[in-house]
């Protein structure tokens, strides 16, 4: 018997891409198209460059920083960091006093080129990032999409069964030992898909989660019983409203809800989950019972976030060519997605640095940091932070900061006073190279947010 899948072509069908879009992916399994997409742009980007020098005295690297933006794109990490060298050596020699020569006239010159280095460098590997992510998550669609058809062709073929079987006992039991393999096939494509579903009992007051519903707010399957208390207190704080009402307005509407909230694992990492359920009603139009289901969708916000965050990189750091300033940027940048404090250090292979930039999600909090660095200034002989990771050029990973740790780093009270207003998490430092040669640190710490950094 065909299957239903073979009968409907529509399954079969997907979306048509633009052409752009085709380039792109296929510029991508083939690198030598994303070198020369460096070398051209690169070369385009001297000549309109050279023909409006006097215009674009002032931003001199403005067009390389879309040169490597568009390698970046179309290519990935290596093809932009080549990009990046060709616009580095191309400005020196051809725009840097003297010209036609690659030696550097005044110090002065020195730290546009760096600041173009590091800033292209983090759109590269920005961008690096934005496609390995949107390859995970085009995978997981793809692998979603093959178990949902898979599923609904198994439980069609077990409906067809169940219709047929009727007739006698041996088709019936058949029939049943057809359902339990559906049932684990379902339970492994919710796995798979990451959803999980449950029912609530509203007059119990009693919620009934499947093994992968567990699984998605973080516990062990059947670890605990679960009401509508239990669940409120695994939702996120700032969602715990939203939450609500949008329960509230389901039962007063009796309208399908859907919404993306976010949950707190008994570890302390957030993840994202997309909710759906519907009230059931009795006779006398009484909710009884609410049905749904819950998605953990925190590696599909992670890319929206990684793309949204690439695009706003890209138009800030090319709006000056001021390091310092742009340094601060970066710095604004990283506390809206990737951390809640963020600092920025300069320095040498020796150790010795200075702090050029320290930001928070809010701006009142920056001045504990200062505070802070008021009570311990920078050592740079220090086998940890950042004056090693300027020697070695290494980063240094916390994926979890201990009470014991932060009490063993405090000299004073008052120094551990202020490190408890910090409300450090976790943390890594991560060196800035440029030219083969470690020029700074960016620290990352997650703080109130409650953010833990993984590998």
């Amino acid at each position: 018997m065909p299957s239903p899948a073979a009968k409907d072509p529509a399954r079969n069908t997907q979306r048509p891409r633009d052409g752009f879009s085709t380039f792109v992916e296929r510029s991508r399994e083939r690198p030598l198209v994303g070198f020369a997409a460096a070398v051209i742009t690169t070369v385009i980007a001297l000549g309109l460059t050279s023909i409006f020098q006097g215009e674009l005295q002032r931003v001199i690297f403005v067009l390389f920083f879309v040169s490597v933006s568009l390698t970046a794109w179309i290519g990935g990490l290596g093809p932009s960091v080549l990009a990046t060298i060709l616009a580095v050596v191309g400005v020196d020699y051809f725009f840097i006093s003297p010209t036609r020569s690659l030696r550097i006239g005044h110090r002065d010159d020195i730290a546009p080129l760096l600041a173009f280095a590091a800033v292209s460098i983090f759109i590269s590997w920005l961008a690096e990032s934005q496609r390995k992510i949107a390859r995970t998550a085009a995978v997981q669609a793809r692998q979603l999409l093959e178990k949902n058809t898979e599923l609904e062709v198994q439980m069609e073929e077990s409906q067809a069964l169940q219709e047929e079987v009727e007739q006698t006992s041996e088709a019936l039991a058949a029939t049943n030992d057809e359902l339990m393999r559906s049932r684990e096939f379902l339970e492994q494509a919710q796995r798979s898909a990451m959803l999980g579903s449950w029912e609530w009992d509203m007059k119990a007051n009693t919620i009934d989660w499947s093994d992968q519903m567990f699984r998605v707010y973080g516990i062990e399957p059947g670890s605990t019983a679960v009401s509508f208390e239990t669940f409120s207190g695994f939702i996120h704080p700032d969602d715990r409203e939203t939450v609500h009402l949008a329960v509230d307005e389901a039962r007063r509407t009796r309208q399908p809800f859907a919404f993306d909230h976010r949950v707190i694992w008994p570890d302390g990492a957030v993840r994202w989950v997309h909710g759906r359920g519907q009230v059931i009603f009795d006779a006398n139009g009484e909710p009884v019972r609410m049905v749904g289901s819950g998605q953990d969708i925190t590696e599909r916000k992670r890319a929206l976030e990684a793309q949204r965050l690439l695009s706003e990189a890209s138009e800030t750091l090319a709006s000056s060519l001021d390091y310092k300033q742009t340094l601060v940027a970066v710095a604004d940048l990283a506390v809206h997605d990737l951390a809640d404090w963020c600092s920025i250090a300069i320095g040498d292979e020796t150790g010795h640095y200075s702090n050029l930039a320290v930001a928070h999600r809010d701006p009142q909090r920056v001045k504990w940091a200062e505070e802070y660095n008021r009570l311990n200034p920078p050592r740079f002989d220090t086998p940890t932070g950042v004056p090693n990771v300027l020697r070695t050029g290494k980063s240094e990973f916390y994926p979890e900061i201990t009470r014991e740790l932060l009490e063993a780093s405090a000299q004073s009270a008052e120094e551990l006073r202020v490190i408890d207003e910090l409300q450090m998490h976790s943390a890594m430092v991560v060196p800035m190279v440029a030219r083969g040669r470690t020029i700074g640190a960016i620290s990352f710490i997650g703080a109130e947010s409650r953010r833990r950094f993984t590998d």
